[in-house]
């Protein structure tokens, strides 16, 4: 399993968005603010949300791809490409 692979079940509310070529980023602020950029055009999603334990399941799995941490003694992290 990639790590794509391993983060896309946690993210099932806007798995839509990440699988569609139209759209060149999804941006979550929090658990119910989704952006999405598409055609150099940002713009706010309303009506969807994603669990709180989810995203942040779905964030240590992205931190831990990349060879770091995320956890309570370490909220913040530099995130870098292994």
């Amino acid at each position: 399993m990639n790590g794509f692979e391993m983060i896309l079940p946690f993210l099932k509310p806007i798995e839509h968005l990440i699988l569609d070529d139209s759209i060149s980023e999804v941006m979550v602020n929090g658990s119910d603010r989704v952006f999405v950029e598409k055609a150099v055009s940002s713009r706010e999603l309303h009506g969807l949300s994603i669990g709180e334990k989810s995203l942040m399941v779905a964030v240590k799995n992205i931190a831990r791809r990349l060879g770091d941490d995320i956890s309570e003694s370490k909220p913040i992290s530099r995130l870098t490409s292994a």
